[in-house]
């Protein structure tokens, strides 16, 4: 009766596979010139490898060459090892493998739905010395080979047991000097080690089922289409029972052929084929609407999964009832299945709770009438999704909302998007403490500091400036003035000012009338500016303007006219006076200026050097004994103030316990 019901079955598929044949015709095809590239690994016993004769052999490449002779598609099939076949894949080489469905695989390649077959892992090792391990945690405490690159390796060094994981590349030449040595332990396919024993008729080492992840091994290509059709008929075949022969051909050659089938059942067949034509006729409008729907979700999904990697949202559903984790690829499909331990590795135990809460809350909600699934969003530090063995901690955003319902309204399954922030908030706090630092400096209350356009148009000046120039900063900035008004130059290109240096005299009672109405400084008597320029620009090499760091000589230069007037009639203090304006220069040219940091978490002070270099930290304690014993109680209190994070302004001179050629020192 099974052998009926394949046949019906077969005969029911073949009819509803006609119209979309039909279809597929008008698709890309290949030609005997053009024919389609298959590549298979050439070290993958029973399923792909090179044979004695060198010639390409296995299930799949039997399997292959059954399904495109049915499709009538020219194939040319050339064995590689398997890293090299993926990647003639990715670069288009090849149009066609048969590779495992898992997360380091998606680059090079779309899956088609049906699975071809299934991996189970299996332990090898010598029978004189039994295994002990029985479940993939136990890999953690076990060294073994593993076949490079495989969905092993990955997984052990995805857990941190790399340093367990011995990467073979022939693994027939490890399984061989395992049988020679009697010792080692090996993780591999199972069906392969099988055969691998049978094959060199190794009679000292023993197959040991362990419990761990298995893999799915599907058809792989870049072409939707051809994947389609292979879907198709490997459903057929499969359906039909086509496919048994092969896979007791290659995995269970002990199997006995079953019985042929009976005459009757093919006239019965005969009848229902009849039948099932006459249904076709009422069928192939539904099933044309079907498949235009079916290409249209296809185009959306394209759409979804190419939203998801441009933004790097990551998605993944958990079960209820079953206490599963299933991350999905970007198309859709499940690529990994983890218990709650397992998932919860790669979090803090303070974070893991935090998701365990929300999700226990959305579990428990029973969903009103006409409202929206509520969506909750957490912001977490964990290990980096991507199982390309990233231990380290990243920032993520994590959305968490239900996905499904029973009948009842009680949710079943919830879904989680997971988005790395990592880099743009690095970028942010760097961001924030470039701004903090450009910011203190253009402050800095001893420099006068204004900033020009790449036209030459003032666009910000900070307050010392201000009081150079007698102005109010908001409507200096809205008079737009340029740096030929403020500093007094004609005819210098911008582009050309990088480092000029001058001095600029500004004496309202020499400008024109009209000039000095327009001006927005209200300078009394004559300014003595002396500035340098220095030009700034981005990333493209693009001007974006140019700094003027200014400073008021006014009373140098008058100090200096009134001691040349003096000279004469003070020639007894000739040394006096040139010791007191070599000190004057000494105070005023010399921009001897320190930042410094207080944090009020380690009520430490940091003073820089410059702008990054750290000169000095002092204790709250060390500042006490550098300030005058007079002024501690002022200076306790702006450290208070500090502490207390308060948003004020501290101005004050501070006389320190320091003497500086003999002088008290004040800050």
């Amino acid at each position: 009766m099974n052998r009926i019901t394949h046949l019906l079955t077969t005969l029911l598929l073949l009819c509803l596979w006609m119209p979309a044949q039909a279809q597929d015709a008008q698709q890309k095809t290949y030609t005997k010139d053009h024919p389609l590239i298959y590549e298979g690994a050439q070290d993958l016993w029973p399923y792909s490898f090179l044979n004695e004769k060198g010639e390409p052999d296995g299930f799949n490449i039997d399997l292959i060459r059954l399904i495109l002779g049915r499709l009538d598609i020219p194939y040319e099939i050339k064995m590689k090892p398997r890293l090299a076949a993926f990647k003639d894949l990715k670069e288009g080489n090849s149009d066609l493998m048969i590779g495992l469905t898992a997360g380091f695989h998606e680059e090079y390649g779309l899956h088609s739905k049906n699975s071809v077959t299934l991996f189970t892992q299996s332990i090898l090792s010598p029978k004189s010395n039994p295994t002990t391990i029985h479940n993939f945690r136990d890999l953690a405490n076990h060294k073994v080979y593993v076949n490079d690159s495989s969905l092993c390796h990955h997984l052990m060094i995805d857990y941190g047991w790399e340093d367990n994981a011995i990467p073979s590349r022939n693994m027939a030449e490890t399984i061989l000097q395992m049988s020679t040595d009697n010792e080692g332990e090996l993780v591999w396919n199972t069906l392969t080690l099988k055969w691998l024993l049978r094959k060199f008729q190794i009679d000292n080492l023993e197959i040991t089922p362990v419990n761990m992840p298995h893999g799915e091994y599907r058809f792989m290509a870049n072409d939707e289409h051809l994947l389609h059709q292979l879907d198709s008929v490997f459903t057929l075949l499969n359906s039909s029972d086509r496919l048994t022969p092969l896979q007791n051909k290659w995995f269970y050659p002990e199997r006995e052929e079953e019985e042929s089938t009976p005459m009757w059942v093919w006239y019965a067949c005969g009848s229902i084929t009849l039948l099932l034509l006459i249904l076709l006729i009422y069928t192939a409008t539904y099933q044309l609407q079907a498949r235009s729907i079916t290409q249209e979700n296809a185009k959306r999904n394209r759409r979804l999964a190419l939203i998801m990697e441009t933004s790097g949202v990551r998605v993944w559903t958990y079960d209820i009832s079953q206490q599963t984790f299933t991350w999905h690829n970007e198309f859709g499909q499940p690529s990994y299945v983890y218990t709650r331990e397992e998932f919860a590795q790669r979090y803090s135990e303070e974070d893991f709770a935090r998701i365990d809460q929300t999700m226990d809350k959305l579990a428990h909600q029973i969903r009103r009438a006409d409202s929206e699934e509520e969506e909750i969003t957490l912001n977490i530090r964990a290990k980096d999704a991507r199982e390309d063995g990233d231990t380290e901690m990243h920032d993520f955003i994590i959305a968490l909302s239900v996905l499904r319902r029973d009948k009842h309204g009680k949710p079943t399954i919830l879904i989680g998007t997971k988005k790395d922030v990592t880099e743009k908030h690095r970028k942010k706090q760097m961001d924030d403490e470039r701004a903090m630092r450009y910011w203190e400096l253009f402050n800095i209350p001893m420099v006068g500091i204004m900033f020009f356009n790449k036209d030459g148009v003032l666009v910000n000046i900070n307050q010392k400036a201000c009081e150079m120039y007698c102005c109010d900063r908001s409507e200096i900035l809205e008079r737009h003035m340029s740096y030929h008004d403020l500093l007094g130059i004609d005819h210098l290109d911008i582009r050309q000012a990088d480092g000029f240096h001058a001095s600029f005299i500004m004496d309202p009672a020499l400008m024109p009338a009209e000039k000095r109405a327009n001006c927005a400084c209200h300078v009394k008597g004559r300014l003595y500016n002396e500035f340098r320029l220095v030009t700034v620009y981005d990333e493209n090499n693009e001007l974006l303007g140019v700094f003027a760091i200014c400073q008021d000589v006014t009373q140098k230069n008058q100090m200096q006219e009134a001691l040349l007037t003096a000279k004469q009639q003070l020639a007894d203090l000739k040394a006096k006076e040139q010791e007191y304006t070599a000190t004057i220069n000494d105070l005023i040219s010399s921009t001897n200026i320190r930042l410094a940091s207080y944090s009020p978490t380690t009520h430490a002070l940091t003073i820089l050097n410059g702008n990054d270099q750290i000169q000095h930290q002092l204790t709250q304690t060390r500042i006490m004994t550098l300030v005058d014993a007079q002024i501690r109680r002022k200076v306790m209190q702006f450290i208070g103030k500090m502490d207390n994070r308060e948003d004020t302004v501290i101005d004050a001179d501070i006389k320190t316990s320091l003497r500086v050629r003999g002088m008290w020192l004040y800050l």
